[in-house]
């Protein structure tokens, strides 16, 4: 009986943890979010959670605005690949735009990134502001 309960504090210890780092959706919306943080070499804490905003007619989930607290940058990740080798290679990215809903097109100022998880250039790295 000890030995179960011993198994069974451990599981509900690693599922807790798990849990905790996965996204929480926000229902009837596009939107989830992660709440993170981590202690910087001076003891201090660093907020390092992250809003994301899904494409709305992109069914893959893998089209999503993150952004990133604590950084003066934010994410796009898409499905598709955004530019060439050289660019990810400059750090820049050329012609493209972003617009919120039927708003006007904005130029994304912002350098283009290798996805860790996907192998292609489909990430943009863009400054705030």
């Amino acid at each position: 009986m000890k030995k179960f309960k011993a198994i069974a504090l451990a599981l509900a210890g690693l599922l807790s943890g798990s849990v905790a780092l996965a996204d929480t959706r926000i229902p009837g919306t596009t939107v989830s979010y992660k709440v993170s943080s981590r202690t910087d070499s001076e003891g201090r804490k660093i907020n390092t959670s992250m809003i994301f905003v899904d494409a709305s007619n992109e069914p893959s989930g893998k089209t999503y605005l993150a952004f990133m607290c604590g950084e003066y940058f934010d994410r796009l990740y898409t499905n598709v690949t955004l530019g060439t080798a050289k660019e990810v290679n400059d750090g820049t990215i050329g012609g493209l735009s972003y617009r919120i809903d039927a708003g006007a097109f904005k130029p994304l100022n912002g350098g283009l990134r290798l996805d860790a998880q996907t192998g292609k250039r489909s990430s943009v790295t863009a400054n705030r502001g």
